[in-house]
């Protein structure tokens, strides 16, 4: 599901940019891409919630999103069987210089 959708949002062009951590300054890969305008992804490691799987997608078309992906939505306390969940939000990217994205 999560693949997929990254896939479908970035496209055949799109480069993997591996994965940093939250309190980490972005890669090189991803400064590249973006300077570069082109699509890619970086996922973040947190550890703290291994149920939980964040991404940060520059599609195809330029937009700046985060994919929240939870494997297992009703793990806590359900009699419902698990299933995932699949949120998709715009990003907002403040750089040092103030410059909006």
């Amino acid at each position: 599901m999560l693949e997929r959708r990254i896939h479908t949002l970035v496209g055949p062009l799109g480069v993997d940019c591996g994965v940093v951590t939250p309190v980490t300054a972005p890669n090189a890969c991803v400064v590249a891409q973006q300077v570069g305008s082109q699509p890619y992804f970086v996922r973040y490691a947190d550890t703290s919630e291994p149920a939980v799987a964040t991404v940060f997608v520059r599609t195809k078309a330029g937009k700046l999103l985060w994919l929240y992906y939870y494997k297992d939505i009703h793990r806590r306390n359900s009699l419902v069987l698990a299933r995932p969940l699949l949120i998709e939000t715009p990003a907002i990217v403040i750089t040092p210089d103030h410059e909006h994205f």
